[in-house]
């Protein structure tokens, strides 16, 4: 697996040269390999699991699927795992719908998902999986001493998902923004090749949906102390996926969380009541300065590993429940339903 890895690193190109934050660039689960090859000795015994290192993305996200030697490579390694002892796995900008289509349409079986306990970034499965942030594999970081000036910022493509193409919520942002005061928020496709430094100076940063429920942005903004603005298709065909609920982290208390397009034309006088509410926002940036450390790849290895330790006594099974009800929490705002 791990040479499945290093071949998929070798032959993938990631990113472009002149802004590796603006279109693909590398994710976060090259960190997580990358240590896993240099510990994995001291830490199958002491987790009593291995993780299985692959970059998904290769193997799941290049259409039409032309690339079937290393779904091959897969398929054979995976028929000689002990699925009798428990694996996991982390799934960064892929998905397993996006893994059966692949193996569809090379002509091979789907793989055995039994004890893999799965880490997923996108929330397009319904399958158990531990909510983590979709993250790059290096984090954003501002400038000491940036004051903020810039009330709410967007700069993105105008990706949305091609099963519901008249959502058309990036479409609708500019217009909905142009007349509010000291806001940067501009027609989608229009892209900003310094958009760190935007992130750093604003107090809001909009999170619109693309081709999943989750975004890159909404982590991104947390890496600058801005709060995250998270629009979801609604809050009932299109789940949201909000990660480390299961940990107690509450998104309504660090920015905004809405769904539908119905719901966008209150954002900005919304925003703007929060703004002027000077202690309260206080508040929000203290909160988000505090847990900016867990939206990093170095973040990212502390919690599946702590998820992965904490599950260890209670088997595949309590590990399997623990990621139904971690996937549950990050699909809604309300925790009511939750079993006691």
């Amino acid at each position: 697996f791990q040479g499945l890895s290093d071949e998929a690193l070798v032959s993938h190109t990631w990113g472009t040269p002149k802004c590796g934050h603006c279109h693909g660039g590398g994710l976060a689960d090259v960190v997580f390999n990358q240590m896993w090859k240099r510990s994995y000795r001291t830490l199958v015994p002491s987790l009593g699991a291995a993780y299985i290192p692959l970059l998904w993305r290769t193997l799941t996200d290049d259409p039409p699927h032309k690339n079937a030697t290393l779904r091959r490579m897969l398929v054979r390694a995976w028929a000689e795992l002990d699925h009798c002892r428990l694996h996991f796995v982390i799934f960064m900008q892929a998905n397993l719908g996006q893994l059966r289509k692949a193996l569809k349409a090379n002509k091979l079986p789907m793989l055995d998902m039994h004890n893999i306990l799965i880490f997923d970034s996108r929330g397009s499965d319904t399958f158990p999986a531990f909510p983590i942030p979709l993250l790059r594999n290096t984090s954003l970081v501002c400038t000491p001493g940036t004051r903020k000036n810039v009330s709410v910022s967007f700069h993105g493509g105008c990706t949305e998902d091609p099963l519901r193409p008249n959502s058309g919520i990036r479409k609708r942002l500019s217009r909905l923004f142009e007349n509010v005061t000291d806001a940067r928020v501009a027609a989608c496709g229009k892209l900003n090749t310094d958009f760190v430094s935007e992130l750093c100076l604003s107090y809001f940063t909009l999170s619109p949906p693309g081709f999943a429920p989750s975004s890159f942005r909404q982590n991104e903004a947390l890496q600058c102390f801005a709060l995250p603005v998270i629009i979801s298709r609604s809050f009932g065909d299109a789940p949201l996926w909000l990660p480390f609920q299961d940990l107690g982290v509450d998104w309504t208390q660090l920015g905004v969380v809405v769904g539908g397009v119905a719901a966008l034309p209150t954002l900005p006088d919304r925003l703007a009541g929060m703004l002027a509410d000077t202690a309260d926002m206080s508040e929000r940036m203290e909160r988000a300065a505090t847990l900016a450390p867990l939206f990093t790849p170095e973040g990212l290895i502390e919690y599946v590993l702590y998820v992965v330790a904490f599950y260890k006594a209670r088997g595949p099974r309590g590990a399997f429940r623990g990621a139904c009800l971690a996937g549950g929490l990050a699909r809604r705002l309300n925790r009511a339903w939750l079993p006691p």
